[in-house]
């Protein structure tokens, strides 16, 4: 795995430093609405255009993911509530076990009366 990070990372690298080297030239930004100028080398805004594209497109997803979010809560909590459910469950057969014997009689009764053998 460590070698498929290598040859992605440096093919990367090495694309970045020639954008980088071949776009020195300074740009001036004008930001409409307000009356502010920015000016700065291509590359850097370009790639502060990037970065600002990837934060808003991560944003946008994490919050049209919100539903799938709480469903998977939800379901998490259910199953913690299931699992001791069964677990206690599990505990309570375990100390109503009796002998075959015991059990088969008390099958056979209605549950009121077999509930009173057993007390």
């Amino acid at each position: 795995m460590k070698r498929i990070s290598w040859i992605i990372t440096i093919p990367v690298t090495i694309l970045i430093v020639v954008f980088v080297l071949s776009n020195r030239q300074v740009v001036e930004i004008d930001v409409w609405p307000l009356e502010l100028s920015l000016s700065g080398p291509l590359y850097l805004v370009m790639i502060l255009a990037l970065i600002l594209g990837f934060v808003i497109g991560a944003g946008a997803m994490w919050v049209s993911s919100g539903a799938s979010r709480k469903r998977a809560r939800q379901a998490e909590r259910q199953v913690r509530s299931l699992n001791a459910e069964v677990a206690r469950l599990k505990r309570e057969q375990e100390q109503d076990t009796t002998g075959p014997a015991t059990a088969s009689a008390t099958a056979a009764l209605p549950k009121a009366q077999a509930t009173s053998l057993r007390a």
